[in-house]
């Protein structure tokens, strides 16, 4: 069990890392992704995680105070930390700034997230076979094997287990068979990286890192193109595209004291500005 002390001492080593330069985690990335196991690669990738440890520790707090866990008292701040890392882990070895073109910290806070709340799922939808057809299966199939030669009817195995024509029907058509989320599949044919039979099964219910890390990416983007703008043309844009519910041409047109077509000009004139600003040019360049 970990106890207070060793918990705090713990987050006050985290606390002594500071957060890398771009230009590190960068450096540190293409270690990690071009070389082979050793030495330099172990070391490029503890630095990274060690000086993400607080952003973990911060995400890990967030999880632990919500309310429904404080009711439940299932889970302890360090559950949740420890889960955190997992993440981290997998952030560390598939981060390619080249590729995302963001902060490492961007980057990692989708699998943190992921890490944490795959803990989370793991407690609340626990399934469980029922023992009397697991206790049954493992009986017929001991049976079988132990008389194999014997060649047992179907009626002395019904008197064996106990069950009747229907039961034993039942347990051959039946096959329990459970193994470990966490276990590698039995195949390493896959392009990518290694990984548990957990890592390749979809959550619906959560957006994938890589969704995150686009939609992180799209949002700055936006964000630098709306810049190129004056304020009524920028203000313009957003009601017509960006609010949930699009302000009309008129309510725009009160607000600035003009006419309806006038702000509609207005608007196309900003989104050929915005046209021709991006032309030729990757949208991370803006």
């Amino acid at each position: 069990m970990i106890t207070e002390d060793s918990m705090q001492k713990y987050f006050k080593v985290a606390d002594s890392y500071e957060l890398l330069s771009f230009e590190r985690e960068k450096e540190l990335s293409s270690i990690i992704r071009g070389f082979k196991e050793g030495k330099q690669k172990q070391a490029a990738r503890e630095e990274l995680m060690n000086h993400n440890l607080k952003l973990v520790i911060k995400m890990a707090y967030q999880f632990y105070n919500n309310e429904h866990n404080q009711k439940r008292g299932e889970l302890t701040l360090m559950d949740f930390v420890s889960a955190g890392n997992v993440g981290l882990m997998k952030a560390v070895d598939l981060y390619n700034p080249l590729k995302f073109k963001t902060r490492f910290t961007t980057y990692a806070t989708a699998w943190i997230k992921q890490g944490i709340l795959s803990l989370i799922h793991s407690y609340s939808t626990l399934v469980h076979i029922p023992m009397h057809i697991v206790d049954n299966s493992r009986k017929y199939k001991n049976i079988t094997q132990k008389d194999k030669d014997s060649k047992l009817k179907d009626k002395d195995v019904m008197g064996l287990l106990d069950v009747t024509e229907a039961g034993l029907r039942n347990i051959k058509n039946s096959k329990v068979f459970t193994f470990s989320m966490d276990a590698p599949p039995p195949s390493k044919s896959y392009d990518e990286e290694e990984g548990t039979y957990k890592d390749f099964i979809r959550d619906t219910k959560q957006v994938s890192p890589y969704e995150e890390t686009v939609k992180s990416d799209i949002s700055d983007v936006i964000e630098k193109a709306l810049a190129l703008l004056d304020p009524v043309s920028r203000d313009i844009i957003q009601g017509q595209f960006l609010e949930p519910n699009k302000v009309r041409l008129s309510d725009l047109g009160k607000k600035y004291k003009m006419t309806g077509e006038r702000v509609r000009q207005i608007k196309v004139i900003a989104l050929n500005k915005l046209k021709w600003k991006l032309k030729g040019n990757s949208l991370t360049q803006i």
